[in-house]
């Protein structure tokens, strides 16, 4: 069984300004590929990863390449049909990827949804397209984020109107329980996040566990809505 589990830590000098421009940036950038998902959906749900061709590839992954083929300017590339660069200059482009597979992820659940919606007697609310809501920006290790020391990070944030790393200090005490909780976890991305006028970063941890061999007929499934 694979355990996923997440903990803050509190950002002890936070420049406040330039992390809500930080974030407000993922937000707009999340909002463009929410509109061109809902606008061109129906090509993009169309595309599978090929299984000989495109082997050990997820079909999300064939779409985040397609995604990146209709906004991302290359020189193979230089003129997708919807410009995210021109809005965008220098986006990072582990931020730019973040961005995109959020928001497949919640056009995919919205259409499911509003498939649903269809087939029913329809008596609910009909769903809502997909809004940015409280999204904040993944810190991809070594493009976003670097650990210098034991309580000392440097991140990548939108400052001075360029992308440019800042370094930040952790508080100690929520470093000290992780080190006590987690020592045998696999530590994971933080997410930059706010949490009132205060700023954080949130770390995921994973583990495994061995279940024991009981026949699953024989188990107690405990599921718990949060």
């Amino acid at each position: 069984m694979k355990i996923n589990s997440c903990y803050k830590v509190k950002i002890q000098d936070a420049p406040k300004h330039e992390l809500e421009a930080t974030s407000e940036m993922y937000q707009s950038a999340l909002r463009f590929f929410l509109d061109v998902c809902l606008q061109d959906w129906d090509t993009i749900s169309s595309i599978y990863a090929d299984p000989v061709t495109q082997k050990g590839l997820s079909d999300n992954t064939i779409r985040q390449q397609i995604m990146e083929a209709l906004t991302h300017r290359t020189k193979s590339n230089p003129s997708p049909k919807y410009d995210f660069d021109r809005q965008f200059y220098k986006f990072p482009s582990y931020l730019r990827r973040s961005a995109i597979m959020e928001a497949l992820g919640m056009v995919q659940s919205y259409k499911s949804n509003l498939a649903n919606w269809e087939a029913s007697d329809r008596k609910k609310k009909k769903p809502k397209p997909p809004t940015v809501g409280r999204s904040f920006p993944s810190m991809y290790r070594g493009n976003c984020y670097v650990r210098v020391n034991e309580n000392t990070v440097r991140i990548k944030v939108w400052i001075r109107n360029t992308w440019n790393w800042l370094t930040v200090t952790l508080r100690e005490k929520d470093l000290s329980y992780i080190r006590e909780h987690c020592i045998n976890r696999k530590e994971g991305c933080p997410t930059l996040r706010r949490r009132g006028k205060n700023w954080f970063l949130d770390f995921t941890f994973v583990e495994r566990a061995k279940l024991d061999d009981t026949p699953l007929r024989d188990r107690i499934v405990l599921g718990v809505d949060l």
